[in-house]
């Protein structure tokens, strides 16, 4: 998981603590949002434990942005570059971004 939160933040140009804090501007939120369903898609940690690592969040917010990123990777076209990008990133494929 922390090595998702990094490569993520790292993604978007922010800092771990920006997604792990209270900013709730879109810069921050959709990001974090997607660090959330990458750590529960990657590591099948339960939502109380993904709430966590993402500052303290309760598991009903993770459980929320992980199905808004599942629902927007299929309408978005720069989310689903993102998503594919950080996830070959993260399986060692630079070629995907």
């Amino acid at each position: 998981p922390e090595r998702i939160l990094s490569t993520v933040a790292g993604h978007y140009n922010l800092t771990e603590e920006q997604l792990t804090g209270r900013s709730r501007t879109r810069a921050v939120s959709v990001p974090r949002q997607l660090c959330m369903y990458l750590i529960r898609e990657e590591t099948k940690a339960s939502f109380p434990q993904i709430g966590q690592i993402l500052g303290g969040r309760d598991h009903t917010t993770i459980l929320h942005g992980c199905d808004k990123i599942s629902n927007l990777i299929e309408a978005d076209e720069q989310l689903r570059r993102d998503w594919l990008a950080i996830k070959g990133v993260l399986s060692g494929n630079a070629a995907a971004m």
